[in-house]
């Protein structure tokens, strides 16, 4: 271990040699701490939107029920699916839900038609809309014009805005629209009675997989399952992905660095 005196000797050392080259110690500096951005940057960016992702996450149904055609998707009929749902053991408050992506004043939104649809905190008093009405995020009130909003899918339809979420939760509604279930199956083309998918809850978190195949065998139609978990898994990967790609921009610098160091 390097005595104490030693050692500040060989700071004040190191600082009358950095004062020695002023201009090449600065760009090795800013060489050093242009390459930590550059590789922390989108490590820690990915890191954040994992955990955002798993916080989310966290507030979403055990499993989501979609039925399936050969033309993929296919709307599903709420009242029978919530009755098959719920002969399976193990499969708690089975709740058919509306809800897509439809075509706003200024780009894609999120149309959902229940207030189990929408996260903790973010009706704040705010009454369920009638048809004709829309509760909106912030993104979609500020494009909005006189407080009319058109949206466009299988069908075209205009409401008047009732009300805005509250801004503490933007993360999530910032793009979102609540309407009334009636409008929301006119403007995806359903019919009385459907809806888009069925979210089901579990007594046991632990069987899901076994659950999921009960209830695959329960319908009388094909469907998909979809275990939350595996969404996760999904949405981390693309936040990892995200990640990884910005680091390739990190491979000039690490260049620039060794050819900097060689020179030096």
């Amino acid at each position: 271990m390097i005595p104490r005196a030693r050692s500040l000797a060989m700071a004040v050392w190191a600082a009358r040699e950095v004062q020695r080259h002023p201009g090449r110690s600065l760009l090795l500096f800013a060489c050093l701490t242009s390459l930590v951005l550059i590789i922390a940057i989108p490590l820690l960016f990915s890191h954040a939107l994992t955990l955002t992702w798993t916080r989310l996450m966290d507030h979403t149904p055990d499993l989501v029920v979609r039925r399936i055609d050969a033309g993929g998707w296919a709307p599903l009929p709420a009242d029978e699916a919530v009755w098959h749902a719920g002969q399976v053991p193990g499969a708690l408050d089975a709740t058919p839900r509306i809800w897509g992506i439809a075509t706003g004043p200024d780009g894609p939104v999120t149309v959902v038609a229940s207030a189990a649809a929408l996260p903790d905190g973010a009706l704040n008093g705010l009454r369920p809309p009638a048809v004709g009405e829309a509760v909106v995020g912030r993104a979609v009130a500020e494009a909005s014009v006189d407080r009319r909003l058109h949206l466009r899918r299988r069908d075209g339809i205009t409401l008047e805005m009732i009300g805005s979420f509250p801004a503490d939760s933007g993360l999530v509604t910032h793009d979102l629209v609540w309407v009334a279930p009636a409008d929301a199956q006119r403007l995806f083309g359903l019919m009385p009675g459907q809806a888009s998918d069925l979210a089901v809850y579990l007594f046991r978190e632990e069987g899901a997989e076994a659950v999921a195949a009960d209830l695959a065998e329960a319908f009388p139609w094909p469907v998909n399952i979809t275990h939350r978990d595996t969404a996760l898994l999904h949405r981390r990967s693309r936040a990892m992905g995200a990640g990884g790609v910005a680091l390739l921009v990190s491979v000039p610098a690490l260049l620039a660095l060794l050819w900097v160091v060689a020179g030096t």
